[in-house]
């Protein structure tokens, strides 16, 4: 993750009042998937990572209302401004702040797109729309080398509610299913 914490250090540094307006689903790269994953395993509670898996399935819930909506009228986008389920309500605060991913870090950092509730002030130089597109190009490029599984993804960027709901639930039925195999053998 060495690469990655180079990439995130090039982005200029930002104090917010933590008025939490920003922190909705936003879309990561794979290998930042591979990063909060790792970081969640070693560092949030059973009882966080519950509470988590809950609000995913609220956001599913509500992506899955989302789509019938937009088919039944025809919409071909719509925004999705879901919760991020990082994000501990009764705090206003980051689970993941320190492994947070680019999206979060850029968020009110760069020229065009300040912060519309003022409450991010950004130290040292704005970052331009030129700096942005260095840093996605620099982790698309990192993760399509980098999985910690071994596999090369052929998503690179994916809702952060889609990447932790459907491939952790995957993995699990995975175990399960190995567990299962091994009983039975």
């Amino acid at each position: 993750m060495d690469k990655l914490n180079a990439i995130y250090k090039k982005i200029p540094k930002a104090t917010c009042r933590r008025c939490a307006a920003c922190c909705v689903d936003v879309g990561i790269y794979s290998v930042e998937y591979e990063n909060i994953s790792e970081f969640i395993k070693q560092n949030i509670s059973a009882k966080d990572r519950a509470e988590i898996q809950a609000r995913l399935a609220l956001n599913m819930a509500a992506r899955k209302k989302q789509a019938e909506y937009m088919q039944k009228k025809n919409i071909a986008e719509m925004k999705s401004w879901e919760v991020c389920a990082f994000l501990n309500q009764e705090e206003n605060a980051c689970l993941i702040y320190s492994h947070r991913p680019l999206a979060c870090r850029v968020f009110g950092a760069e020229k065009e797109s300040r912060c519309y509730t003022g409450g991010l002030k950004i130290r040292g130089r704005a970052a331009s729309k030129f700096d942005l597109q260095i840093w996605q190009d620099k982790l698309q490029l990192l993760s399509a080398a980098y999985s910690l599984s071994g596999r090369r993804e052929k998503i690179i960027v994916w809702p952060m509610s889609l990447w932790f709901y459907f491939r952790d639930k995957l993995v699990r039925q995975g175990k399960e299913a190995e567990a299962d195999a091994k009983h039975v053998g």
